[in-house]
C-alpha cells in the first residue's frame, strides 16, 4: 500500500526574552529611581523594538525579571505578544512627562489628537499581560497650569487634558483573545485598563488601585464594541467607577456579555456604571459572588438611556455597602438574587429615573440602617418579588408606579393598595388589612 504524504504542519516559534537582556533593571517601582536614588534607565526603546517584532508566525514573550522605567510601552499592533512578570516586584514605572499610556498596542501621539485612532473590527490577536506591577505615576500638584504637575501628564490635568485626551495604565484596542492576569495597576493618570472593541477578554486576579481615589480613576473601562468580557477575582480601590461599560466611547457601539465574579470593591465610587446615553446598547451585565463598598451608587445606570438601554442586569450572591443600591434609567430585566445590602449615608434602594421593564427580587436583605422606601423615583416598573426580607424597610415604594406580583409579596408583609397589584397575586390589602388577591375582573377578594 502506498504511503500517504502529509504536508508538514507549520508551528509558530515563540521568542522569549528576559527584560534584563534588553535593558538594565535598575528601577525601584515605588519611586522610579535607582536603589541609591539615581536616575533609572529608560528601557522603552529596547522593549518596544522587541515587542513590535511579534508576528503570528513568530510571537514574542517579554519576561519581566525586574523593574524598568519607561515612557510608554507599545507592542505590535497585530498582537501575538505577551509581557509576563515574576510577581509584583517586577514591572514598569512611568517616567514623569511621558504623556502617554504605560502600555498600549496602538501607537499614537496623544498630545496632538482629540482621541487615539481606534481601529474598526479586530486588528490584533493573542495579547497577554501577566503577574507584574504598573506604577502610572499620576503625580501631584496640579492647579490648572499646563505642565505644573510632576507625573506622567504634561497637560493641564493629571488625567492628561480633559478636553482632548486621557492617559491610561493600559489601552488595548481591537484585540481578540486578550488576557490580563494578576497585574497591579497603581496610581495611573486616569483609567487603569481601557479596552476598546475587544473580543473574548479575560481579566483575572488583578488589583486596581488609586490610593488618592482620584476622579476618572476607573478600574476596568470598556468602550464600545467589546464582546465577551470576564472580570474575575479582582480587587478594586478606585475614586471613580470600578467597572465602566461605556458604549458611546471609543468607536461607539454595542457592548455584549460582561460577567463579573468574585471581586472585592474597597470604597469605590461605584461597582459599575453602564452608559448608553448617546450611542449603543448593552445586552447583559452579571455580577455574582462579589463584596465591598462604595461612596456613591452601588450600580449607577443613570446614564443608560437615550440611544439604547441595558437589556439585562443581574446581581447574585453579593454583599454590598453603599448609599444607593442601584440607580436605573432605561433597562430591560433587572434581577437581584441573594443580595445583602448595608445602606450608608442617605440611602435609596432602587432609584428609578427611567422606565425599567421588570425588576425581580429573589432574595434581598437590608441590614443596619432603615431605609424609608425600597423603590424610589417617578417611573413605571413591573416588580416581581420572590423573596424579600422586610426588616429595615419602612415602605416598599415611593413615587414610582409599580405593578407588583410574585409569591413573595404576601410573606413580605407590606400593606399595599389594590391599584398596584397584578391579578391573582396574594398580598395584604391596605384598605381591609386582610390577606387578599385581585381576580380577573379586578375585584379584591379576601383570602
Amino acid at each position: 500500500m502506498a504511503t500517504e504524504l502529509v504536508a508538514p504542519v507549520s508551528k509558530a516559534a515563540l521568542r522569549r526574552v528576559y527584560v534584563s537582556d534588553l535593558t538594565p533593571i535598575d528601577c525601584v517601582l515605588t519611586t522610579g529611581l535607582t536603589a541609591v536614588g539615581g536616575t533609572a534607565t529608560d528601557g522603552t526603546d529596547a522593549i518596544n523594538l522587541f515587542l513590535q517584532s511579534a508576528t503570528a508566525n513568530s510571537p514574542v514573550e517579554l519576561i519581566m525579571d525586574g523593574g524598568v522605567a519607561t515612557h510608554g510601552v507599545c507592542g505590535a499592533i497585530a498582537g501575538h505578544w505577551s509581557i509576563v512578570g515574576m510577581g509584583w516586584d517586577t514591572g514598569f514605572y512611568q517616567i514623569a512627562g511621558s504623556n502617554t499610556d504605560v502600555i498600549r498596542n496602538i501607537s499614537s501621539l496623544y498630545s496632538t489628537e482629540v482621541t487615539p485612532t481606534i481601529p474598526t473590527g479586530t486588528v490584533a490577536y493573542n495579547i497577554r499581560l501577566s503577574n507584574f506591577f504598573i506604577n502610572g505615576n499620576v503625580g501631584t500638584g496640579y492647579d490648572g497650569t499646563p505642565g505644573d504637575g510632576n507625573g506622567n501628564s504634561t497637560g493641564p490635568d493629571y488625567q492628561g487634558n480633559l478636553s482632548t485626551y486621557f492617559l491610561y495604565g493600559a489601552s488595548l484596542m481591537g484585540v481578540q483573545r486578550l488576557e490580563v492576569d494578576r497585574v497591579w495597576f497603581y496610581n495611573t493618570s486616569s483609567f487603569a485598563l481601557t479596552l476598546s472593541n475587544c473580543t473574548d477578554s479575560l481579566v483575572q486576579g488583578c488589583r486596581f488601585e488609586s490610593p488618592s481615589r482620584l476622579l476618572n480613576s476607573d478600574g476596568v473601562h470598556l468602550n464600545g464594541g467589546c464582546v465577551n468580557t470576564q472580570i474575575l477575582g479582582c480587587w478594586f480601590g478606585t475614586g471613580d467607577d470600578a467597572i465602566a461599560i461605556n458604549c458611546p466611547e471609543g468607536n461607539a457601539g454595542n457592548i455584549s456579555r460582561v460577567v463579573v465574579d468574585s471581586c472585592i470593591f474597597d470604597n469605590c465610587l461605584t461597582w459599575c456604571r453602564p452608559y448608553t446615553y448617546t450611542a449603543g446598547s448593552i445586552d447583559s451585565v452579571l455580577f455574582s459572588n462579589c463584596t465591598g463598598s462604595t461612596f456613591g451608587r452601588g450600580f449607577n445606570g443613570s446614564q443608560s438611556d437615550g440611544a439604547g438601554k441595558t437589556s439585562f442586569i443581574g446581581m447574585s450572591n453579593c454583599d454590598i455597602t453603599s448609599p444607593w443600591l442601584m440607580e436605573l434609567c432605561t433597562a430591560g430585566v433587572v434581577q437581584v438574587s441573594n443580595v445583602r445590602w448595608t445602606p450608608s449615608g442617605s440611602p435609596s434602594g432602587f432609584n428609578l429615573s427611567g422606565n425599567v421593564d421588570s425588576l425581580m427580587i429573589d432574595g434581598l436583605a437590608v441590614v443596619g440602617m432603615t431605609v424609608p422606601s425600597l423603590l424610589n423615583g417617578g417611573s413605571t416598573v413591573n416588580l416581581r418579588i420572590g423573596h424579600l426580607d422586610p426588616t429595615n424597610i419602612t415602605a416598599l415604594y415611593s413615587g414610582v408606579t409599580p405593578t407588583i406580583s410574585g409569591p413573595g409579596v404576601l410573606p413580605s408583609g407590606f400593606f399595599l393598595p389594590s391599584s398596584v397589584m397584578a391579578n391573582w397575586t396574594p398580598y395584604i390589602d391596605s384598605s381591609s388589612s386582610l390577606p387578599s388577591y385581585k381576580n380577573a375582573s379586578g375585584t379584591v377578594v379576601a383570602l
